[in-house]
């Protein structure tokens, strides 16, 4: 009972603040008896809620809004095939990630997944300001939030001025069911290399000649395609062909 007393206190200075204060645990001058480790759990649940954004380690702003960073490094970016997740969000540029991880090709090889524990080197990606909170949901839902996926802040750094910002990113679920496949370890997905997987892949996987004894079904009969209009390749039966115009129609996940 005394912790979730001393939490409330800690919601309850932090809403006398005003909108857009910056602030750091010391300057709020707590009571002695508001330690650290609670002060961290309640700023938490404040971001997830769209309360707080998390400026950089330590450092939390008020808002009267959600606003959340998203780092995307893989289907996200720019020219990819789930881009369109982001086509609300606000492009804030090219960044690298602060701490060193491992990126590999996933085993489809159509998009890439980042483990946390693995150090190797920054990873590349795309920075993002995402100020609705049902669209944050709707990618959490994309990655497959926790199982799959799961998210956590980090310190990236950008590209061009080598500004500091923190900022979500997914890391490769621990109960992840996909089996774990440890291509070259990769520090950015290209643009010139991923198209060209995906259709040799999808060429693949959609070929009339991999079933010569038990051609694939029409579309018409197994598949039909999803209430946003998109295909979704991880809800398909196992020979069935689907056609389509353009990368930017097809979900992966």
């Amino acid at each position: 009972m005394k912790k979730i007393k001393t939490r409330d206190e800690i919601t309850r200075i932090i809403d006398t603040l005003p909108v857009s204060h910056e602030f750091t645990l010391s300057s709020l001058h707590l009571p002695l008896n508001l330690n650290e480790n609670t002060f961290r759990t309640v700023t938490s649940r404040l971001v997830n809620q769209g309360k707080l954004t998390r400026i950089r380690p330590g450092h939390y702003k008020k808002t009267d809004r959600f606003e959340q960073y998203l780092f995307v490094y893989g289907s996200m970016k720019k020219g990819f095939q789930n881009h369109v997740r982001l086509i609300n969000a606000e492009y804030i540029g090219e960044f690298t990630t602060v701490g060193k991880y491992v990126m590999y090709a996933d085993i489809s090889n159509l998009f890439p997944y980042v483990l946390e524990n693995e150090k190797r080197s920054p990873i590349h990606g795309e920075l993002y300001k995402i100020t609705n909170a049902d669209e944050f949901k709707s990618i959490d839902d994309l990655e497959g939030m926790p199982t799959y996926y799961y998210r956590k802040q980090i310190s990236v750094v950008s590209k061009e001025n080598k500004q500091k910002i923190s900022a979500w990113i997914y890391f490769r679920g621990l109960k992840n069911p996909t089996r774990l496949r440890r291509t070259n370890p990769l520090s950015v997905w290209k643009k010139e290399l991923a198209p060209t997987v995906k259709k040799e892949r999808l060429s693949a996987m959609f070929s009339v000649k991999r079933h010569p004894k038990n051609p694939p079904k029409e579309l018409e009969e197994i598949f039909s395609y999803g209430d946003d209009g998109m295909i979704h390749l991880s809800q398909m039966k196992k020979g069935s062909c689907v056609p389509f115009k353009s990368f930017q129609n097809i979900t992966f996940i």
